[in-house]
């Protein structure tokens, strides 16, 4: 695959991730300007990089995983099923990694997103944002997985 198009494939997982939690996270009260100090698409950014980031590690994790296998049908399958566990694990865990002490250290800092977890968006994130942010994830990682196949 191109760097030209893996970027671009970025990018719109990025956007896609970003569309997500706009939509998910509470812009009248917990994410409002008033309560972080920033507007609500800056904290949206925020959150929506890390998110970026583990959905590319998880495809990269999946390929070295699968890349002993030697049926080309196998290996893309199995690399998209493993892709699809850890990243659903990883986003479904963002509350908890959000309010861990690790976490906590970030609140009130630059990189505090603990306003798309507070109260019931907490409780609700696994079951509402993580299956579409891992669907962005599989949608991404069965692109490029697809064109890696070809070359």
């Amino acid at each position: 695959m191109n760097k030209p198009k893996l970027v671009v494939l970025t990018v719109i997982l990025f956007l896609s991730i970003l569309i997500v939690l706009f939509f998910y996270g509470d812009r009248r009260y917990f994410c409002s300007p008033e309560q972080t100090g920033r507007s609500y698409l800056q904290t949206t950014a925020t959150l929506a990089v890390p998110c970026t980031g583990w959905a590319v590690l998880t495809g990269v994790v999946a390929i070295l995983i699968t890349k002993p296998i030697r049926s080309r049908s196998v290996r893309h399958g199995t690399a998209v099923g493993i892709c699809a566990i850890l990243a659903g694990w990883g986003f479904a865990l963002t509350p908890h990694l959000v309010f861990s002490k690790y976490g906590q250290r970030l609140w009130n800092s630059w990189a505090d997103v603990s306003c798309f977890v507070t109260e019931g968006f907490g409780m609700a994130f696994p079951f509402i944002a993580a299956p579409l942010l891992t669907a962005a994830a599989l949608s991404y990682h069965w692109l490029v997985i697809r064109d890696v196949a070809r070359d």
